[in-house]
């Protein structure tokens, strides 16, 4: 199962202007559910990428959900939102995985 990505979690990022960069989640899109004392992150989090670009997470689990929404992990995908792309999430808990 891959792990629960979460506040501060990084993903590799394509953004359509700016190329390849990192993506660092910095808002989970929930505010109840934590890994390791860390905010979880749901579909509809949202993240920057190094080149300044918002990034929103669109895929998560199918069956683990924090307040109604899919818990976004390692492998789950979100795009750049307003100049285009997408990212792949890379990085999680160490200690919590999710289906």
């Amino acid at each position: 199962m891959p792990q629960v990505m979460r506040i501060g979690d990084k993903a590799n990022g394509n953004c359509a202007i700016h190329g390849s960069t990192t993506v660092t989640m910095t808002k989970a899109g929930q505010s109840t559910v934590y890994a390791d004392g860390i905010l979880v992150c749901v579909v509809g989090a949202e993240g920057v990428g190094d080149c300044g670009d918002h990034t929103v997470a669109t895929t998560g689990s199918p069956n683990v959900f924090a307040e109604g929404k899919s818990i976004h992990r390692v492998t789950d995908k979100g795009v750049f939102d307003i100049v285009g792309g997408d990212y792949v999430a890379k990085s999680g808990s160490p200690n919590v995985n999710a289906n």
